[in-house]
């Protein structure tokens, strides 16, 4: 997924690698610190 936004350089597809990244760092954080 971060290759995916490394190696795109479309805004649109990286807007949408950004959004999957935060929703993943979400996810995380929610089982580190329920």
């Amino acid at each position: 997924m971060i290759e995916l936004l490394i190696d795109d350089d479309r805004d649109e597809k990286r807007e949408e690698n950004r959004t999957m990244i935060h929703d993943l760092c979400g996810k995380l954080a929610l089982q580190i610190d329920p």
